[in-house]
């Protein structure tokens, strides 16, 4: 009984992952290195690596506000508007 639990576990996981990185390959704006259809093949042949590899480089920190961002690149969007940075 608790090996099947920890089988769907593993299962759900592993089908929350390509979720996820499908629907990233998907809404992306822009991907780097390689065609958008040839990520998404990557993501559902290697798991977790495809998905690993694609997020961490075919994802454009240009066009992704949610990725890439460095502390001037908030400073840019305004998010941080209310902080003062201590001059070095």
């Amino acid at each position: 009984m608790l090996a099947a639990l920890v089988l769907l576990l593993g299962l759900a996981l592993l089908i929350g992952w390509e979720i996820l990185c499908l629907g990233q390959v998907v809404l992306a704006e822009r991907v780097r290195f390689l065609p958008r259809w040839t990520w998404a093949i990557a993501c559902l042949i290697f798991i977790p690596l495809g998905g690993i590899l694609y997020l961490r480089q075919g994802v454009d920190p240009q066009r992704n506000p949610l990725c890439g961002l460095t502390p001037t690149a908030y400073l840019d969007t305004g998010q941080l508007a209310g902080l003062r940075l201590r001059e070095m």
